[in-house]
């Protein structure tokens, strides 16, 4: 459905049951659902609307999936690092939720930590000419750590607008976005301006990956158990090769080298530290981003002109799309 609006940009609202012809389903739909689960399952099905050209992005590069990771330290200062992407979560693109891995030691995981996972993360595709900045919050899954979504955990809101950004985040419930029919409240908009609606819950709609139709749950979106969260850390560690899982052996990172760490990381280069594969473990991480609001560019100039598009998650799996100006 199509929003017309006299003083913004036309803003196309995704349904959560992915009415949209933009939004494709991912994965098979089981037939016989309960009506209690069915719109569930069927949400479950969708992908964000940023996510299918994104993955073709993704598809399409060889090599390392590299991308620029945005982090603020405690003292303020901006810092920017390169990663590397690993997955998506439960190795499911539905999800919308990039993975990385690094060490629990790094100043990256301090950063987010101070700033309630707060990031921005840029992508950008050279083959194709695309670049994707996309925002929202981290959270870590380790050995003993498992995400919660339920828990108050502020979104990074970059389209935020003031109105929004005075609310408490200190609640788990989620309140739909303000209206878009006019009214006062469009006149705190600046009318060359996208709309501004993402909202501050926390909660992000993961399901467990191993749904069945046929199980009665006490929740419409049913979370992953620890034990799936743990499988998943697992799966990305398997994803190692050994030379890094040696790197998560070596003395703790941005430490001064003296002889004894300098002797340390030779010993592990050469394979000589009586250390297995797995002694490492303890420091390896896996990060989730979970994006809230995407900022897709396309570059071209000869075949066509330069398009830009804002997508803000709004409700749940509820997602908006607008065009801007590039």
């Amino acid at each position: 459905m199509i929003q017309k609006q006299s003083h913004f940009p036309p803003m196309r609202r995704t349904a959560p049951w992915c009415k949209e012809k933009s939004v494709r389903p991912y994965l098979p739909l089981t037939a016989h659902i309960t009506d209690q689960f069915s719109r569930a399952r069927s949400r479950m099905s969708c992908v964000p609307p940023w996510v299918p050209q994104f993955d073709r992005c993704l598809s399409k590069v060889v090599g390392p999936r590299l991308f620029t990771l945005c982090t603020i330290s405690p003292d303020g200062m901006p810092h920017a690092r390169t990663c590397v992407f690993r997955s998506w979560l439960f190795n499911d693109r539905a999800t919308g939720v990039l993975l990385f891995t690094a060490d629990k030691r790094s100043l990256k995981i301090g950063d987010m930590n101070a700033h309630q996972g707060r990031y921005e993360a840029c992508f950008y595709f050279d083959q194709s000419m695309r670049q994707f900045r996309l925002s929202g919050f981290a959270q870590t899954i380790t050995a003993s750590e498992v995400p919660s979504l339920q828990a108050s955990i502020p979104q990074s809101a970059p389209l935020k607008s003031p109105s929004t950004s005075s609310r408490s985040s200190s609640t788990t419930s989620v309140s739909p976005p303000p209206s878009n029919s006019g009214g006062a409240n469009n006149n705190d908009h600046d009318e060359r301006e996208p709309r501004k609606d993402t909202t501050e819950p926390s909660y992000y709609p993961i399901f467990t990956p191993s749904y069945d139709s046929s199980q009665t749950y006490s929740t419409e979106f049913p979370p992953p158990s620890k034990e799936e969260w743990l499988a998943e850390y697992d799966r990305l560690w398997n994803l190692m090769s050994p030379e890094l899982k040696k790197s998560f052996r070596r003395p703790t990172p941005r430490t001064l080298v003296d002889d004894q760490s300098r002797q340390r990381i030779d010993a592990i280069f050469r394979g000589v530290d009586g250390d297995s594969d797995d002694a490492g473990k303890d420091n390896f991480l896996v990060v989730a981003l979970f994006v809230n609001s995407v900022d897709a560019l396309q570059l071209d100039g000869q075949q066509e002109p330069d398009s830009r598009r804002i997508y803000s998650r709004l409700f749940n799996d509820e997602w908006t799309e607008q065009e801007v100006c590039p």
